[in-house]
Order: C-alpha cells, then sequence, then structure tokens
C-alpha cells in the first residue's frame, strides 16, 4: 500500500464512521448511486443522490475482486482496497471520480459507503455490466418426519429481499431467518429454517413478495424425531398382552426398538395396514418401549407384522411377526 494510501486510512480509522455494522447494500438502480467505471484509464466515476444522508460526512473505500465482503474486518484487507478517501455530502449528493491503484482486471469491484447510517455496497465491473445472478434453492434433506426442523438454502439477487414460502395450497410457512449473506455477485445467501405438519410428497414454493422465483419439493413422512439419530432403529421384539383376544375388543401391544426409531406400522397377514392408538413411549437404557392399543373385529389365527422406521421416517426392511388368536 502507498504512503498516501496508508495516511488516509488512518485518518478515516480515527473518523470511526464506517462499518460500525456489518449490513447489505441495495442495488445501483435503486440505491441513489451510480458508478460508471472506465477500464481503459481504471478511473470511476460515482454520482451520489441519497436524501437520507442529509450532510453527512462519507467514507468511500473500493475493494477489488479478492475482497472477501466482510465488513466487520474490512481493516484487515488493505491488500484488496484500491481506493480510500472521504468526502461531504450537500443535500445527500455528490459526484467525484478516482482511479484505482491497481490495473484493472476481471471481477467484480466493490464500493463501499459509509456514513452515520448503514454502510452501503454497491458493486461494478471494469468488464461489463455485472450479470443478474442465478436463483438457487436447496434443502438440507428431501425427507423429513412431520414438525421435524427443514434448512432451507436460498441465493438471489440482493434487490430480492422479501423472501417467504408458500406451500401448494397458497398458505404461508411460518419460518426463521438464520443467517443473510452478501456474495460477490451482488447476490445475496438466506438461510432459513420451518417445519411442515402434513405428511406427503410436498411442494413449496419460494416468493419475493408477491412473485414466485422458484420452488423445492420435500417428502414428509409421519412420525417424530427420534431419541438419537445415530442409533440403531430395527425392533428387537413385539407381542401382544394376550395370545387370545375378543373380536372387536381393544388389546394391547407392546413393541421394543432402538432410540433411532421414529415410527412403528402394524400390518396383518394381507400387507394392510391395521389402526392403532399409541398409549405410551418409554425410554428404557439404549431402548424404546411402545405401547399401542388395537383390536380386530375377524376371528381366526392372525398374523400381525410389526415394522419401524428410521431418524428420517423411511421404513426397514426387517420386520417382526407375532401371532394372536380372534375368537368371538
Amino acid at each position: 500500500m502507498t504512503k498516501n494510501l496508508s495516511k488516509i486510512l488512518s485518518v478515516i480509522l480515527a473518523i470511526c464512521l464506517i462499518f460500525s455494522i456489518g449490513a447489505i447494500g441495495v442495488s445501483a438502480e435503486n440505491s441513489g448511486i451510480t458508478i460508471t467505471p472506465d477500464k481503459d484509464t481504471g478511473s470511476v466515476n460515482v454520482s451520489i443522490n441519497v436524501p437520507d444522508l442529509s450532510n453527512d460526512n462519507i467514507s468511500v473505500i473500493c475493494f477489488d475482486p479478492t475482497w472477501d465482503n466482510d465488513l466487520e474486518n474490512w481493516q484487515l484487507k488493505q491488500d484488496s482496497i484500491v481506493y480510500i478517501d472521504q468526502y461531504q455530502l450537500e443535500d445527500g449528493k455528490a459526484d467525484f471520480s478516482f482511479t484505482i491503484n491497481k490495473a484493472p482486471v476481471d471481477g467484480n469491484y466493490s464500493l463501499v459507503i459509509g456514513s452515520s447510517q448503514t454502510p452501503i455496497v454497491e458493486q461494478f465491473s471494469f468488464t461489463g455490466k455485472i450479470p443478474t445472478p442465478e436463483i438457487s434453492i436447496s434443502t438440507d434433506k428431501q425427507t423429513y418426519l412431520q414438525n421435524a426442523p427443514i434448512t432451507v438454502t436460498v441465493t438471489a439477487p440482493s434487490d430480492m429481499d422479501q423472501i417467504s414460502f408458500v406451500n401448494e395450497y397458497g398458505k404461508t410457512i411460518s419460518n426463521t431467518l438464520l443467517n443473510a449473506s452478501l456474495n460477490n455477485n451482488n447476490s445475496i445467501t438466506w438461510t432459513f429454517v420451518m417445519s411442515i405438519a402434513t405428511k406427503g410428497d410436498r411442494i413449496i414454493n419460494v416468493m419475493n413478495g408477491n412473485e414466485k422465483i422458484g420452488s423445492f419439493n420435500v417428502k414428509i413422512n409421519v412420525g417424530s424425531a427420534p431419541v438419537d439419530e445415530s442409533a440403531s432403529a430395527e425392533i428387537i421384539s413385539a407381542s401382544s398382552n394376550s395370545k387370545i383376544i375378543l373380536a372387536g375388543k381393544n388389546f394391547d401391544v407392546k413393541v421394543v426398538t432402538g432410540k433411532g426409531c421414529s415410527n412403528i406400522a402394524f400390518t396383518n397377514e394381507y400387507d394392510n395396514e391395521m389402526g392403532k392408538i399409541l398409549v405410551s413411549k418409554e425410554i428404557k437404557d439404549d431402548t424404546i418401549e411402545w405401547t399401542y392399543t388395537m383390536n380386530i373385529g375377524s376371528k381366526g389365527i392372525r398374523t400381525i407384522t410389526a415394522k419401524s422406521a428410521d431418524a428420517d421416517g423411511n421404513w426397514l426392511d426387517k420386520t417382526t411377526d407375532f401371532i394372536i388368536t380372534v375368537v368371538k
């Protein structure tokens, strides 16, 4: 860094006008800041018209494409700084030009305007107009249990700042914003967490205000979060409280599984799922004891199959059978 640049840096550090808040700026088309670069000379013309800043002193730093967008620790990125100075606004307006201290290169430069208010970050390129960033949407998994946390990551242009989620029936899904970070290509990566209670193959639309910008698919399985996702979900034993029961009368079934189990289902000898009511779920050492109430309306010697689901709600191939006699 040149001596002059070091001197200017020291002055601006002493004023402490900028970067007290690591905020994200908005795009040049609606921020009141116009940037016109000239690749042949390495010069940059800047026009500012931000009435909210009134007669503020502003600090201006231009970073080259190697900058990592870390506003909080910007002073440690001196090798990325190609210009730094301060200006006085009159009625929120200023026009100035500067020449970067390195030869122009491909990529996105960042111009950071610091004032008494939130810093504004604008990007420009010496190689032409910055292309509109592509929108990407992803989830941490494809399959979830009912009401389990779903982490959704959305990357979109920085002017799309009203991200929300709507299900296939037009109802808004509540969510919590975990993080938002500015990328070098003038996009923002948002991280949200949400949950869905209704089972099935679900289609969730991603909105920016009233505009749909994409969607994602998730499968919601019946069940609840297991005690220990890393533990086995296999059935250890399954039995009824009586070998002989009356048709249409309730009887209890106890199933013992590993702590990784999220759900239990029962099928008859025709592979039809049987109704059940969960009475209790007890944690004992490395196992879970599930107790269900069931009833069977038709008499005969019946074979009931118990199956278990893992932490993601997927049914295991390994099952356990038990036999009961139903009489009238």
